[in-house]
């Protein structure tokens, strides 16, 4: 299979992927390149076979319809092959035709020592100056604090100067020190939801939400505090408003690390009124209670359901009073009906506030024989209203 020597033939102008470049339908010897220059085979259908479909790094045996010469590398799949678009080649024939030399001097930047063509920041490139023609971008040093990433399209770009349109070149760097918040429930499990601010030196940088894996991690890290304090807790999961942070000195950005810190949230506990007669134990329904937070913002009123009892979920940690407010006859109404309890959700347990009450006052008359005290006559009992007693 014979090979043209690049500089031994005249070439259609094309652009494919948005990148400049030559067409030809020869076979191309890729030794003969020109420095800063590409070569891909194209393929096309059997039924057209002048519209290429394909565009491939590896030689093109069935279906070759020719090659592509180009100013910057084409970004491919691993495997070197790359389906094209119908908008993805733009093609010519019948115009000018340019060799590899004529082609470079348009197209590719002049053959500078590799020093002089680095640049530090936008304000050491002066565009004015740049010649007219393709470029490659790549990033030489990161920032102080960042890696160069390992993905090369994160790194480097090719761009095309031509004199008229703007360019805008995104680059990716990895901190190279990161501190990260780890929250999870009791078990290790990581919680996603929850709320926090982050500061460093007692100076607020930002509000984040943990993420799916219960993270949130903090790039751009310098010496000094670096603190998280939670705001909001996921639903169902009690806040806990003491900090929790990490001291990173000098010594710690030297090095390529995670600084992980870790946050338990633990669940909201319930509480369980619990309504009972205070002689036979048996459940008083219909009974109201009000219950307040103290310094908690908390109010409710509740009523006892059939089995005597009515039960609060996802209650929030702290110290809450609970006040008996109307019982069901013939009932009477406690003087001590008002109980304190303490809700931890660190302690993983429920609680239980117990209320006791007696029916009204009443005379109950038994006949019970004298020597076995068995009930040997009729139950008399009468009860009277306190107001009459």
């Amino acid at each position: 299979m014979y090979q043209f020597d690049a500089d031994k033939l005249h070439m259609e102008p094309i652009e494919i992927l948005g990148i400049p470049g030559l067409f030809t339908a020869q076979r191309i010897n890729r030794s003969s390149l020109p420095q800063g220059m590409y070569a891909y085979d194209l393929q096309a259908s059997e039924d057209r076979w002048m519209r290429p479909t394909l565009i491939a790094r590896p030689a093109v045996e069935s279906g070759y319809c020719g090659t592509v010469l180009t100013a910057a590398p084409v970004e491919l799949p691993e495997d070197g092959f790359c389906v094209l678009g119908p908008d993805d080649l733009d093609i010519s024939f019948g115009g000018e035709r340019l060799t590899t030399a004529e082609f470079e001097r348009k197209y590719l930047p002049p053959k500078l020592p590799f020093a002089v063509a680095r640049y530090i920041t936008k304000e050491d490139l002066d565009f004015e100056a740049l010649p007219l023609g393709s470029y490659i971008a790549e990033e030489v040093t990161p920032p102080r604090g960042f890696l160069l990433s390992s993905d090369v399209s994160k790194v480097k770009q090719p761009f095309v100067w031509d004199g008229e349109h703007d360019v805008s070149l995104i680059f990716e760097n990895s901190a190279k020190v990161r501190v990260q918040l780890k929250k999870v429930d009791e078990s290790g499990n990581p919680l996603a939801g929850a709320v926090f601010v982050i500061l460093r030196d007692g100076q607020i940088i930002g509000t984040e939400e943990t993420k799916a894996d219960g993270t949130i991690t903090v790039s751009n890290v310098v010496e000094g505090y670096h603190e998280f304090r939670e705001v909001h807790a996921p639903d169902g999961f009690d806040k806990d408003p003491s900090p929790v942070g990490v001291y990173v000195n000098a010594e710690d950005l030297q090095g390529e690390q995670t600084i992980v810190v870790t946050k338990v949230n633990h669940r909201q506990r319930a509480l369980t009124i619990s309504k009972r007669d205070l002689e036979t134990g048996a459940p008083v329904p219909n009974t109201s209670f009000h219950i307040s937070g103290v310094n908690l913002g908390y109010e409710n009123d509740v009523v006892t359901g059939a089995d005597g009892t009515v039960t609060l979920s996802d209650m929030p940690s702290g110290c809450y009073e609970i006040t008996e407010t109307d019982v069901p006859a013939p009932y009477l109404l406690d003087a001590n009906n008002r109980k304190t309890v303490w809700i931890d959700a660190a302690k993983d347990q429920d609680v239980v506030a117990d209320f006791r009450n007696s029916t009204r006052p009443g005379l109950r008359l038994l006949k019970r024989d004298q020597q076995t005290g068995a009930v040997i006559g009729w139950n008399f009992v009468r009860k009277f209203h306190p107001t009459l007693l």
